[in-house]
């Protein structure tokens, strides 16, 4: 390599390290798909995998994950359990993979606990959510692509969709705010948005957010 390119390189490695970094959804956001599966651990010992995430009432907030433990831990612990959002913290193991950290051991609770009738719950289980369409104000449609939430609330903060239908690789996200979107005791998940408004506004697109 000649001197010239050599110092062209170091200018601009150089530049790129001055750059402000700039905050990003991930800093504070985490995709409910990657909750799902995930490891979950007491600190010490990772007892299994998260199975499913249930929301509230509203359906604006995580409320309770499901887990089922490991082989491993299930002759000292039960096969299935839960544990409320409070008592939970999410990190990353040393490979950045996302892993819920049980704060407190005596926070797991049994399946028999559960106060909620499988009816309730149909509707608000985040695996049956991702499978859905949001439907428009302007009737259009389009499925959910994932599901934004606080990382240290719970809350939901967005309802993503792709907006891109005519190719295989191509994907157009866009991100919906949680207060424009309605989810019915049916299952149905509305917004009070048009496709138009999603497709054209700059708030909607996700380096907004």
């Amino acid at each position: 390599m000649s001197y010239l390119k050599k110092t062209a390189l170091v200018s601009c490695v150089a530049c790129a390290l001055a750059l402000p970094v700039t905050a990003t959804a991930d800093d504070h956001m985490i995709k409910a798909s990657n909750i799902i599966y995930s490891d979950i651990t007491n600190g010490l010992n990772t007892f299994g995998r998260i199975e499913n995430v249930l929301l509230n009432r509203n359906s604006d907030a995580v409320e309770y994950l499901f887990f089922e433990t490991s082989n491993t831990f299930r002759p000292v612990s039960n096969t299935k359990g839960f544990v409320e959002i409070s008592n939970v913290k999410f990190n990353a193991d040393a490979g950045g993979k996302l892993q819920v950290l049980v704060k407190d051991t005596n926070a797991q609770r049994k399946p028999q606990e559960l106060e909620v009738t499988h009816k309730e719950a149909e509707y608000r289980l985040v695996s049956k959510i991702l499978d859905e369409y949001i439907m428009f104000s302007d009737q259009q449609m389009r499925q959910i692509d994932d599901i934004l939430i606080d990382r240290k609330t719970g809350k939901i903060k967005y309802f993503t969709v792709d907006m891109a239908t005519d190719g295989f690789f191509s994907d157009d996200i866009r991100a919906i705010p949680a207060d424009e979107v309605h989810i019915k005791w049916s299952g149905q998940v509305k917004s009070s948005a048009s496709l138009t408004d999603v497709s054209s506004h700059k708030k909607y697109q996700m380096g907004s957010m």
